[in-house]
């Protein structure tokens, strides 16, 4: 699945999480299987589209500098032609502040120092998980210090306990500011190299350090206060969960003094699906966080999306659509997405509408497919040139009509449905989906 052309101002981190959230056959309804609505309590609350920042592109702005350095792994190891992805179960799996001290002490004997800690990862990758990052092959730079051992796959049970057989730890050092990175692969710590203030990735000058380990919640204590994490990798096995500590704001203008754990879990991730700047409008993705200095989660959550990863496939490249556009419509709300570009002969039949939840859903929308009441085509006059019947699940009108460059795709729905994701899925002979982020 393809998210249509957006063109939108760069996104900016606010805040950070607020207070409270491959296609598996016979998994569970996860919204079922949520057993805080069973109960017929609350739900965890979630951070609203105003406070909450994307855990995904989060974590790709604190580890540039350590992914980039990493590229010969993700290229090499990680891959899905990788002959480690066949290896047994990480035998040394370890919390954080396990990793940190089987680290430090070779960081602390780097000339350069002393060394603070800045951030951390940790990789849980199934061996039939997928790759959480992708790079070109070929990227190199200022950034790279040295190449990391090779990734070793995590067993079952490592994300919902805090473990993880592979960290990547980053410390800054208080004297110079230069950035030190070390890998600890299997219960071995290396040293890959350091950088200085004005060449590493996480931009010139400071990037501010953390507290002291001893005043951080360790991962081994975080990941059972998370609920919804045991319940995603039950409901999504082969789901890949990455952990990551780092200050607030993600070294953006950051003070030192305050971390954060951000945890992000999805079946999808690698080339074509979910990526580490943003998950797929429809891909199951699950999303944690906690102040790491207070012991208390801030909540976490899933977002079932359309229960499977996307599939590029063939309508995306044959429709392509603008942004949408929210306006009113009667009594309810309209989404409008204009067609940009369209292949010859496709039709409205080609493809059956979707409403998905997204990262950045209004909470108080349960459901939104619940809230859409019809979606249609409409001609550059506003006349009705398709009509989907939600009711029936069909195009009832105008299905086999061919779509042109002056039409556009409307959503209506009775109220608005901050964030969620309208998901275009395939009808033969065309394939795969489309997904349009609602404003």
């Amino acid at each position: 699945m393809e998210e249509a052309p957006e063109e939108t101002a760069p996104l900016e981190l606010e805040e950070s999480l607020g207070a409270s959230p491959e296609d598996t056959s016979a998994t569970p309804e996860l919204e079922e299987a949520d057993p805080s609505i069973d109960a017929g309590e609350e739900p965890p609350v979630v951070p609203t589209p105003h406070r909450q920042g994307r855990l995904l592109i989060v974590v790709s702005v604190v580890l540039v500098v350590l992914l980039l350095l990493a590229a010969a792994l993700y290229t090499g190891t990680l891959g899905p032609n990788s002959k480690s992805r066949n290896a047994p179960p990480a035998p040394n799996s370890m919390s954080f502040s396990a990793a940190f001290a089987a680290v430090n002490s070779s960081a602390q004997s780097v000339s350069g120092g002393p060394w603070a800690l800045v951030a951390a990862v940790g990789l849980d990758v199934l061996a039939n998980g997928t790759n959480p990052f992708s790079f070109n092959s070929t990227a190199s730079g200022v950034c790279a210090t040295g190449a990391p051992p090779p990734l070793v796959l995590a067993s079952t049970t490592d994300a919902v306990r805090g473990l993880s057989p592979y960290w990547v730890i980053s410390f800054e050092s208080t004297s110079s500011n230069s950035i030190l990175d070390a890998v600890v692969a299997n219960g071995q710590a290396q040293i890959l190299g350091t950088t200085p203030p004005t060449s590493h990735c996480f931009g010139p000058g400071r990037v501010g350090t953390l507290p002291p380990v001893g005043n951080i919640e360790d991962s081994a204590q975080l990941a059972p206060a998370l609920p919804s994490l045991t319940l995603f990798s039950m409901s999504y096995p082969n789901a890949t969960i990455v952990f990551s500590l780092s200050g607030e704001g993600s070294g953006i203008g950051r003070s030192s003094g305050t971390a954060y754990w951000l945890v992000e879990g999805s079946p999808c991730f690698g080339p074509g699906g979910t990526s580490t700047s943003s998950p797929a409008p429809g891909d199951p993705v699950y999303q944690g966080g906690a102040n790491a200095t207070s012991s208390g989660n801030l909540g976490d959550r899933i977002i079932p999306g359309i229960g499977r990863c996307e599939t590029p496939g063939t309508l995306a490249p044959s429709l392509q659509l603008f942004a949408s556009q929210l306006v009113l419509a009667g009594s309810g709300y309209g989404y409008v997405s204009a067609v940009r570009s369209v292949a010859n002969g496709v039709t409205p039949g080609m493809f059956r509408p979707v409403v998905v939840a997204s990262e950045f859903v209004n909470p108080g929308i349960a459901d939104p497919q619940s809230q859409v009441t019809g979606f249609d085509v409409i001609a550059l006059n506003g006349s009705t040139v398709a009509v989907f019947n939600t009711s029936v699940d069909a195009w009832t009108q105008g299905g086999n009509l061919p779509l042109t460059a002056t039409d556009s795709l409307r959503l209506l729905t009775t109220s608005q449905i901050d964030g969620a994701s309208l998901v275009l899925e395939a009808n033969f002979p065309e394939s795969g989906e489309i997904g349009i982020s609602l404003p």
